[in-house]
């Protein structure tokens, strides 16, 4: 167990977080491996945080390029990476300090392609690790296919063969870009594992780009990730296909939501538009989708009867009346 495990971190405006980040790497109890840090045009220090460690540790990769949001980044370290074996982490997460040894070994054991495991919040300094491994899942590509299709997804904290990745790209979202890749990703894999260990500690930060479009109209790039995954699942997978809508429709109330408590606009309007697209589109599927909630049906059957071209239509004073 010596192969190569490539280790790619897109890196933007991070400079209070990133030593951690990269030290928490660096110190990995598995060495073989090369540290891809992707300078996504940061405007602070990041850049030469970057540059000094990679003269300190000569597994590391520094690359530097003009601002083309995280999805770029990510697909610049595929480029690069050289490993036999890839795993993501974001510039301001961290790692235990064997996660790649404890998921490598897992992958040996059970001869999967990709190892997926639990993570954790990050609060200032402290972190809730439990990286006992109580509860394996073992999955085949069709029963993985559905665990995802309820669940949520990240590119980070796992750990997937390099060959699975080949010919599949994030596509250029801001935010939420993996979402469009998890079922391509999926289909590849014969074997998949899931841990219950608690192996990476995710930051949740103000001014991250999750943190911030969550709570303005830029969360709608989640909706056309989703939007991407089913519509291929569509033309792949159709009982998956069935199964996922119901995320989809999650989504699209949620985005509709978001929307509808703005001032109106062109852009606005565009994007209330296209939700109402949807609706009508899929109207029919959500309907006698046995997966989607009752209240997401009752939800568009509102979208459906209202007048959009009155601000103060149906919906949007149904939301006002459940305060949502």
């Amino acid at each position: 167990m010596n192969e190569l495990v490539s280790i790619i971190v897109p890196v933007f405006n991070v400079e209070m977080y990133l030593p951690e980040c990269i030290e928490s790497i660096i110190n990995q109890t598995y060495k073989n491996i090369e540290i891809i840090l992707v300078d996504d045009g940061s405007r602070d220090k990041s850049g030469e945080i970057c540059d000094l460690y990679s003269k300190e540790d000569t597994r590391i990769k520094v690359i530097h390029k003009k601002n083309t949001g995280v999805a770029d980044s990510r697909n610049v370290g595929l480029k690069c990476a050289e490993g036999e074996y890839l795993f993501f982490v974001d510039s301001d997460d961290m790692l235990r300090s064997h996660t790649i040894e404890l998921m490598l070994k897992i992958l040996y054991e059970y001869n999967a392609d990709m190892v997926c495991a639990e993570w954790t919040y990050l609060n200032g300094n402290n972190a809730s690790y439990d990286d006992v491994i109580s509860d394996v899942l073992v999955m085949n590509t069709q029963q993985a296919m559905r665990y995802y299709a309820q669940k949520e997804w990240h590119p980070w904290n796992k750990l997937i063969k390099k060959q699975i990745h080949e010919n599949i790209e994030f596509p250029n979202y801001k935010i939420h870009e993996d979402e469009a890749i998890r079922f391509k990703i999926l289909s590849k894999c014969n074997k998949i594992v899931k841990l219950d260990a608690k192996t990476y500690c995710y930051r949740k930060r103000e001014g991250s780009i999750t943190a911030s479009s969550s709570e303005n109209v830029d969360r709608m790039d989640m909706f056309y990730s989703r939007m991407d995954s089913l519509q291929w699942l569509e033309r792949n997978y159709h009982d998956i296909a069935v199964l996922f809508l119901n995320k989809v429709c999650e989504d699209a109330l949620y985005n509709l939501g978001l929307l509808v408590k703005v001032k109106r606009n062109p852009q606005i309007t565009n994007k209330i538009n296209e939700i109402i697209a949807f609706a009508n589109k899929y109207y029919l599927k959500i309907m006698f989708n046995r997966y989607c909630k009752v209240s997401y049906k009752l939800r568009f059957t509102l979208v459906k009867l209202s007048n959009w071209k009155k601000t103060d239509c149906l919906y949007v004073r149904f939301y006002r009346l459940i305060g949502r």
